[in-house]
Parts: structure tokens; C-alpha cells; sequence
């Protein structure tokens, strides 16, 4: 029984990670409310081509959660680059891009944040 539970609880935490998690009750009125009701999405590796740019399938899965508020978009060591960064110019509502130990230089950051102006990018 406990491994079942064991077994649940990484399924659900998985879940999370690949899509996104809200804490329910957290639309409190203070200004900490939109960051708590961030949602993540975690683009894995796959969806990066070796020359930088994000697979349609990757397009894909971004463009089904683009309309999200607060949407955080979650590359690690990923081989994006300002081609890739680039891609995500038609998503208007993107709040967030972190890209951790990739390629993407501050000059395709600029570029992209001329697009979405309130873009936040951490590399």
C-alpha cells in the first residue's frame, strides 16, 4: 500500500512539472498573487532541434498553453538559440522564459522582448 502511494504521489509531481501546477486558494488579494498562480511549462530537450530552433511538436504543446495568464516557460540546458528564442515572438502572452545553460545571447533576448515587451528571460 505505501508503495502505491509512493507511486501516486510521483505520478501527480510529474504531472505538475510537465504541465504546470496551481495551488488551489492562492487568488489572494495581496501582490504576490499573479507569481503564485504562475504556471509552468517544462519544454524537455526533445522539443529543441540540435541547431537551436524548437520542433513543431514543441510549437505545439507552447501554442495549447499560450493564452495561459502568468504562462513560465522552462528550458534546461537546452540547446536553444536566438533562432529558437526567436520562435517565441508570436506568443504575446508569455510572461516568463527561463533558459538555463543555453544558447541564447542578450542580443536575441532584446530582440524578442522588442515583441513581447514585459517578457521576463533568465539564461
Amino acid at each position: 500500500m505505501i508503495g502505491l502511494r509512493v507511486l501516486l504521489l510521483v505520478i501527480v509531481g510529474t504531472t505538475c512539472i510537465a504541465t504546470g501546477c496551481k495551488k488551489s486558494g492562492d487568488s489572494g488579494g495581496d501582490n504576490n498573487s499573479a507569481a503564485k498562480d504562475a504556471t509552468v511549462l517544462i519544454v524537455p530537450n526533445d522539443d529543441v532541434k540540435p541547431d537551436g530552433t524548437i520542433t513543431e511538436p514543441g510549437l505545439g504543446r507552447i501554442q495549447a498553453k499560450s493564452e495561459t495568464p502568468n504562462l513560465t516557460l522552462v528550458f534546461v540546458r537546452s540547446p536553444l538559440n536566438d533562432s529558437g528564442l526567436n520562435q517565441l515572438a508570436k506568443f504575446t502572452k508569455i510572461h516568463r522564459v527561463e533558459a538555463y545553460g543555453s544558447r541564447i545571447t542578450d542580443k536575441g533576448i532584446t530582440k524578442l522582448q522588442q515583441s513581447i515587451p514585459n517578457l521576463e528571460v533568465v539564461k
